[in-house]
Formats: C-alpha cells, structure tokens, sequence
C-alpha cells in the first residue's frame, strides 16, 4: 500500500539522526559488555563513573550539559516573563514566571545530582593487582620524575635512523652574575 500522500513532510535529517543514534547505542553497549567479559565488576564500573568506556562518559558528560542549558534557559524565561509581570502585572506572565522558577529550580538541581552521581569520580585509585613476587605502588618514583624528559637525542648518521642515540642530559646550574 502506498504512503498517504497527504500526511505532511517529514524532516529528511530524521533517518541520519536515528542512525547515529542506534550507532552510538551500539558501540556503547558494546564497550560496556566487553569491558564486563575482560572482568570489570558493576560495583568497579560504578565507583569510577565508567571511566574506561568514552561513550558512555561523553554520554553522562553530554545529560550534565544539557540539564545545566535547560536550567539556564529556564531562569532566562524567569527574567524575561519576570520583568513583563513587574511592568503589566499581567496574570499570564505571573504563572509563566512561577513555571519557570520551578522547572529551573528542578533542573538545577538534577544537574547538581548528575555531577555528583555521574560526571565526579571521586575515588579512581588504580584497581589491586594480585601477582605473586611483584608489588607495585601508586606514582613515578621522585628520581625517574626528576629526570622525566631530560633525554637529548644525537643523530650520528644522516640518513640512516638506527644511529640515533639517547644520552642522559647532564644539569648544570647558570652561573651567578
């Protein structure tokens, strides 16, 4: 049976944006099931906000910048249809305004309760390794961060690569003026 004719455009951008959407649910489901499989714990992927799985944190990071734009667009509708009622003391904007205020009020605070449940990783030390003979601490040891980056390269040979050399740069203080 053939479409109606008559029932109106539709917007030709609809099929692109449910494709990317049924995409983007995808790869994210799919990153979150494999990072399950290679031993991710829900209580692990709870405690780090997910913080090894990009789509879903653009995706948390995406809901906390849109709740935080409605929240200041809502109070931008409290100034405009505030500053009306002020002037006319219309019933309308009066409503308008209290509208407003309730639903800024409520996207505030969701936006505050998604930084705090989604966006803020409070505690993200690095998960407990158990191998035998091997023990391991948190940081770069103050030598090797002394030195991090402090690598001259010499190149010996003009064309050929395999002749580049890296010698430990030596500090040597300005001498006084």
């Amino acid at each position: 049976m053939p479409a109606d004719p008559d029932a109106g455009t539709t917007n030709p951008w609809l099929a692109v944006y449910l494709i990317y959407a049924v995409a983007a649910l995808g790869v994210g489901l799919a990153c979150l099931f494999i990072r399950v499989v290679y031993g991710a714990s829900p209580a692990y992927l709870a405690r780090t906000r997910c913080y090894e799985l990009p789509p879903l944190r653009i995706l948390f990071h995406a809901f906390h910048v849109g709740v935080w734009l409605a929240f200041v667009a809502a109070w931008g509708i409290v100034l405009r249809y505030g500053w009306a009622y002020y002037e006319t003391s219309a019933n309308p904007y009066g409503l308008t305004v209290l509208a407003a205020a309730g639903g800024g009020l409520g996207m505030g605070l969701l936006g505050w309760g998604t930084f705090v449940a989604l966006v803020r990783i409070r505690n993200n030390r690095p998960p407990t390794v158990a191998v035998k003979g091997i023990e391991t601490v948190e940081g770069i040891d103050s030598h090797r961060l002394a030195n991090l980056g402090r690598e001259q390269f010499l190149c010996v040979g003009m064309l050929d690569s395999s002749h580049a050399h890296a010698k430990p740069w030596a500090w040597h203080p300005l001498p006084a003026v």
